[in-house]
């Protein structure tokens, strides 16, 4: 049986982190192979022929381990380490038998109402930043209390740690949606035009009251609303299939439906927030 000397912990609140083995697949085609076959194929269908070339090297299995916080919620991901499925169970028990003793359970028990805390402080200086710039939004900017009715209410309810939403009404007459606005425990995400959305996490190596993340999530939504910035949506078949975001006035790369996710996009719109700089285009 694997044990573990000193468990890994959470980098954001201290708790020790919980893991459970992971399949990861990968290529047998080097790097250098999936380039040049990504360089040699062209037209309509190829990311399809692209895939069946790369799929025909065969693939390598391997386990690794995922982990998540128990305690905070925010610290989650993947070590890619070569273990045999054995290995990876005797490592992610070893971790978890640490996880789980009375003084772990207890830390990580008192981190959800430490998560608010911070959440709702948080919450307090992005409502400042948001109404300095923007005070007719008032009405459109509500803090969320812990134990508000509209977390966890059914499909469309808040997230736990959710301390504040702005619903701010759309000023383009082609978009229906709001432009919605949350801020999390350790992380704020605007989203607007079908499933356009972007996550402003709090760095690692920053003190936990650095309000450097909400900046930078500030900075996008005055650029957002200033129509200094466009958001772009790919579509597949009529379905939004990505989103991203381009400087206004810039035009998106010549073969945007060949970049790495969108394959089968065949339409792309541009939407700005008052309409000015809005396009369609279409896959020729």
């Amino acid at each position: 049986m694997t044990e573990l000397h000193d468990p890994e912990r959470c980098s954001y609140c201290g708790c020790v982190l919980q893991y459970r083995p992971s399949l990861f697949k990968e290529s047998l085609a080097t790097p250098t192979q999936q380039r040049a076959i990504q360089e040699e194929e062209h037209g309509p269908d190829r990311w399809e022929r692209i895939r069946e070339r790369i799929a025909a090297y065969g693939f390598r299995e391997t386990w690794g381990i995922a982990f998540s916080c128990p305690g905070c919620g925010m610290h989650g991901g993947t070590l890619r380490r070569e273990y045999s499925l054995a290995e990876a169970e005797q490592v992610s028990d070893a971790q978890n038998r640490a996880a789980e003793t009375p003084e772990a359970l207890a830390l990580a028990a008192g981190w959800e109402q430490e998560v608010r805390r911070r959440a709702e402080r948080d919450a307090e200086l992005f409502r400042k930043l948001l109404l300095d710039r923007f005070p007719e939004w008032e009405p459109h900017v509500r803090l969320v209390p812990a134990g508000d009715p509209a977390i966890h209410e059914g499909p469309e309810g808040l997230e736990w740690d959710c301390a504040l939403v702005a619903t701010i009404p759309p000023e383009n007459p082609a978009v229906d949606m709001p432009l919605d606005i949350r801020v999390l425990g350790a992380e704020v995400r605007p989203s607007w035009f079908d499933g356009w959305h972007y996550h402003f996490h709090r760095l690692e190596d920053v003190a936990p009251g650095d309000p450097e993340h909400l900046e930078r999530a500030f900075r996008m939504v005055d650029d957002l609303v200033s129509e200094r910035l466009l958001v772009t949506i790919l579509y597949r078949d009529d379905q939004p299939a990505g989103g991203g975001n381009l400087p206004a006035g810039q035009d998106p790369p010549e073969n945007w439906w060949a970049s790495d996710g969108s394959e089968g996009a065949s339409r792309l719109i541009l939407r700005s927030w008052r309409g000015t700089y809005d396009r369609v285009i279409e896959r020729a």
